[in-house]
């Protein structure tokens, strides 16, 4: 993984006023394997995606008081996509086709049911019970730039 030292949170973290920075060193620590590829995408936190649409805004680019649909927020080629799990200050970069959902099939305690609530309760419902594991999975782990992610893949 190919990681960048972001902004502390003790430091304000990201903000308004350093975001478009803080992405353009995401931005050029992307391989250029995929720099360039249409299904390039930078995953951001909801903190960070405000911060960049208020720059934006305050850069003349997004007219925020008037509620103009500012459609697809991109930079510097890549898709900009908030994503609300990851935490406040942190951003993922890799391409799209480099990212599954991966589960464990090969364990006897998963389990899927779809249960037709009709005939006990005598309602129009279907519950749905899983029990399994699941998680993220990636192709290429060098075609992935992590921003303020630290972890034991990206020891600080």
């Amino acid at each position: 993984v190919i990681d960048v030292v972001g902004v502390s949170a003790g430091a304000g973290g990201l903000t308004a006023s350093n975001i478009v920075a803080e992405l353009g060193k995401v931005v050029d620590a992307i391989p250029t394997t995929i720099y360039g590829k249409e299904d390039g995408y930078i995953y951001i936190s909801q903190k960070a995606y405000r911060a960049y649409v208020r720059a934006l805004g305050t850069l003349g680019f997004v007219d925020r008081f008037n509620n103009q649909s500012f459609g697809e927020v991109v930079i510097d080629g890549f898709t900009v996509v908030m994503v609300n799990g990851l935490a406040a200050n942190t951003a993922v970069a890799t391409l799209k086709s480099n990212l599954w959902f991966g589960t464990g099939l090969l364990n006897d305690t998963n389990m899927v049911k779809v249960i037709d609530t009709a005939d006990t309760l005598g309602d129009e419902n279907v519950r749905i019970i899983m029990r399994m594991t699941a998680g993220t999975q990636y192709g290429q782990i060098t075609e992935i730039v992590t921003y303020g992610i630290v972890n034991s893949a990206n020891p600080a």
